[in-house]
């Protein structure tokens, strides 16, 4: 289980074709830098055995939510799975060599196409 309070650092790229650093004064182009600014994530994505993705309460350790990552049939064998700064998992399958995004519904980053207004 993740320790409680764990945190996130946000990373800011500036381009290089920058006129001039909008950042900051100190700023460099064509620099990677991270924030000085940590926050606390809360919800851990682990990949399951079973051709499935664990949404994970970082406080409580409770199991929120349990995803597919390949239709039913298939196992695509999650494996690697990241976090984007707005909160939502991005899990890559080895077996079916493919990238699953999962929005965040808290975000308002999950839609349903279907209009049921259910996923």
């Amino acid at each position: 289980m993740p320790a409680a309070g764990a945190t996130a650092l946000s990373l800011a790229i500036l381009p290089t074709h920058a006129a001039e650093p909008t950042e900051a004064a100190d700023a460099v182009i064509d620099q990677l830098r991270l924030s000085t600014e940590a926050r606390t994530l809360p919800y851990l994505w682990i990949p399951n055995g079973d051709g499935t993705l664990s949404k994970v309460h970082t406080e409580t350790g409770k199991e929120l939510a349990r995803y597919r990552t390949c239709p039913a049939g298939a196992d695509g064998e999650p494996s690697r799975a990241t976090v984007d700064l707005e909160g939502n998992c991005w899990v890559a399958n080895r077996r079916t060599g493919t990238v699953l995004k999962i929005g965040l519904p808290e975000q308002g980053a999950c839609i349903g196409r279907n209009g049921n207004a259910m996923l």
